[in-house]
């Protein structure tokens, strides 16, 4: 190797940064190939690209959906702002439910701003996902000119329904309706939210209505629906059952429709029930997507020992099959028969639910004292659930279906701190911490889903009773329990919050006269009898308490504060 003083200076043009004219040309060569080759390469990628979407059409044409979404994917590589590629993408998540359709509708929107048609699909889509927030934001990007349109009443008043604003329903149907007065529709939601109105005239037109919608060969089951829910709600038994035949018989019934016949002949104890299970099993037996929802409701309703029995008259292909796996693996679990549980998750492959298996066998190796093995597939589970917030959403729900609270929190939490499904996971934080009792992270919560649904009447009356129950926030909680009031003066909820306001502030005389305008038969619901009977015995109304603090003790899923109060209000008539 040559030493330091060995080495050749640097060349002149090194130094000076001057190239030679051989070394230019060469530059200019290499240069010319690569914008020669950039340019070629646009055109190669371009024509990639319509030949990528071209066979990701075929493969969702033959019902391939995997093999078109890998495509599709490929597409977006080459070019993340391909706006067939992002459309197939959202109608293709819209077509299966998933959470993920939200946020490639709201690409969607971005990429191409002044197309009415995606705004439509993205509410709809949001809607149906129950995501209000994401819903009421898309219809505040609707343009002004587009805000007295038939879509925007249609999916504004579908919203309202949502968020219990029935009044507010009424008024974009009705809207709707005179924008297309033939619209059969318009027609149906009209008269489907007009069936909760207080006057009995304008509940039997929009009855007739519907009556006679159910003939559309369209809207026919969505007319019938909305009787038997009507039906339901008037706990007419022999209506809700014919309505219900009458929906299962429709051409184009789903299998779920045959399902929810069986439900209320169940209910009602009709003797037609075994016959009518029986028939529903060997339909089932066909088709193994619909012996797996059967298998699900046989669950569902207490009935999975029927349902064992039942998938074990099944080809072992089906039993073991990705449909049939979550429902069967459930029953198993129903059963406590944990030693054939084991062996079903391990060696099973449920393919996109493959988490849901793996908590499976975290849950048999747990009741088989199998800790250490218990966490491992926790941990797989937790691993392979990935970041889509349904999926999220199904291993949060299991956990906390079998009291895994600790586990359900923390997916909970990491989904309510995200982009989409906040409602949904902060309403199950609510029921965890309800139900054991944790009322300060109960009122966290609450507050939470008060922000994102600041005009829901029952969150704020939620909000506000916690607040006063727990000490905090009182101004607010006073202002919300007054404002509530005056907005619902009859709702006993609303009356019951305010008067515990004005006692709060001192004014106890003034909150049992409020509370003395609930009738008898609200103020014999236990829970409202222990409000009751807790002001009565603060008043001195110790006698006239008694009745009601004992009534009071057989409500259900009371919180630490309330039991303590009802203890002392007890003590206090006792003397």
């Amino acid at each position: 190797m040559p030493t330091h003083q060995d080495q050749k200076p640097p060349s002149l043009w090194r130094i000076a940064g001057i190239r030679p004219l051989w070394v230019i040309l060469g530059l200019l060569v290499i240069l010319a190939l690569i914008f020669g080759r950039g340019w070629g390469s646009k055109k190669y990628e371009l024509e990639q690209q319509k030949h990528l979407l071209a066979q990701a059409k075929e493969f969702d044409a033959k019902g391939d959906y995997r093999s078109e979404i890998l495509t599709l994917r490929r597409v977006l590589q080459l070019n993340p702002e391909n706006l067939e590629a992002v459309r197939m993408l959202a109608l293709q998540a819209d077509r299966f439910n998933s959470p993920a359709s939200l946020q490639w509708m709201h690409r969607l929107a971005d990429l191409e701003p002044g197309n009415i048609t995606n705004l439509v699909m993205w509410a709809r889509s949001a809607l149906r996902q129950n995501e209000l927030i994401d819903a009421d934001q898309v219809l505040q990007r609707f343009p002004k000119a587009q805000q007295d349109g038939l879509d925007y009443h249609r999916l504004a008043g579908a919203l309202a329904i949502q968020i219990r604003k029935y009044q507010a329903a009424e008024y974009h149907f009705a809207k709707a309706l005179k924008l297309n007065p033939d619209g059969s529709q318009e027609q149906l939601n009209l008269a489907s939210i007009r069936l909760l109105s207080a006057q009995p005239q304008i509940v039997r037109d929009s009855r007739a209505t519907l009556e006679k919608l159910t003939s559309d060969p369209i809207l026919g089951r969505e007319a019938a629906m909305a009787l038997l829910a009507d039906y339901l709600r008037q706990k007419n038994v022999p209506k809700q059952l014919e309505f219900a035949l009458k929906i299962m018989q429709m051409p184009g019934a789903r299998f779920t429709d045959r399902l929810l016949y069986l439900d209320l002949l169940r209910q009602s104890k009709d003797k037609r029930f075994a016959t009518k299970l029986a028939t529903t099993k060997e339909i089932a037996r066909k088709e193994i997507l619909n012996a797996s929802e059967l298998v699900a409701w046989l669950n569902s309703r207490g009935l999975s020992q029927e349902a064992y029995d039942w998938v074990a008259t099944l080809p072992d292909k089906d039993r073991i099959s990705p449909a049939m796996g979550l429902a069967y693996a459930e029953s198993l679990t129903q059963l406590k028969k944990w030693e054939e549980l084991l062996p079903l998750a391990a060696k099973s492959n449920w393919q996109e639910l493959d988490f849901l298996r793996l908590a499976f066998q975290a849950r048999a190796q747990r009741e088989m004292n199998l800790w250490g093995s218990s966490r491992s597939s926790w941990r797989q589970a937790m691993a392979s659930v990935g970041i889509d917030p349904h999926s999220r959403s199904l291993l949060a729900k299991l956990a906390q279906g079998w009291e895994w609270n600790s586990e359900a929190e923390e997916i909970w939490w990491v989904l309510a701190r995200g982009e989409t499904g906040r409602i949904p996971a902060l309403k199950a934080l609510h029921k965890i911490y309800h139900n054991t009792g944790d009322s300060r992270r109960l009122l966290r919560v609450t507050e939470l889903i008060t922000e994102l649904l600041p005009e829901d009447p029952v969150i704020k009356n939620n909000y506000a009773m916690l607040s006063l129950l727990l000490g905090q926030n009182l101004p607010k909680a006073k202002e919300l329990a007054r404002v509530n009031y005056e907005q619902h003066p009859n709702d006993p909820a609303a009356i019951s919050t305010y008067a515990f306001s004005l006692r709060e502030e001192g004014k106890l005389s003034e909150a049992v006269v409020l509370m003395d305008k609930l009738s008898p038969e609200i103020k014999k619901i236990p829970a409202m009898a222990a409000y009751w009977g807790i002001l009565l015995a603060e008043a001195g109304r110790e006698k006239e308490a008694r009745p009601f603090l004992e009534l009071g003790r057989k409500a259900e899923d009371s919180l630490p504060e309330e039991k303590e109060l009802l203890q002392a209000a007890l003590n206090k008539a006792a003397k």
